[in-house]
């Protein structure tokens, strides 16, 4: 996990994020979330390092953690990366 946002924090340095629904059981954690944030620095997609855009994006995303004896044992991530890549320019919008 810790891996997975400091990817995110490289990429965007200013980024900041707001829960905006959350979900709680006894060993599951499920999360919407809004985030927005400059493209200041470097990006990997797919293996390859992408070059700051200078960009701007406000996205959401979903996340999901199973949590076993108070730490977190699965994590599952689904960012909007459409949405982000068409405000990075990276794709047609639709």
């Amino acid at each position: 996990v810790r891996q997975y946002a400091q990817g995110w924090f490289t990429a965007f340095p200013d980024m900041s994020v707001k829960q905006t629904n959350r979900v709680v059981s006894d060993d599951a954690v499920a999360a919407e979330v809004q985030f927005t944030g400059t493209n200041t620095g470097p990006m990997m997609m797919a293996g390859k390092e992408i070059p700051p855009t200078g960009k701007s994006v406000v996205g959401k995303g979903t996340y999901f953690a199973r949590v076993k004896d108070g730490k977190v044992v699965e994590f599952n991530s689904y960012p909007d990366i459409a949405g982000m890549m068409m405000q990075l320019g990276f794709m047609p919008q639709m």
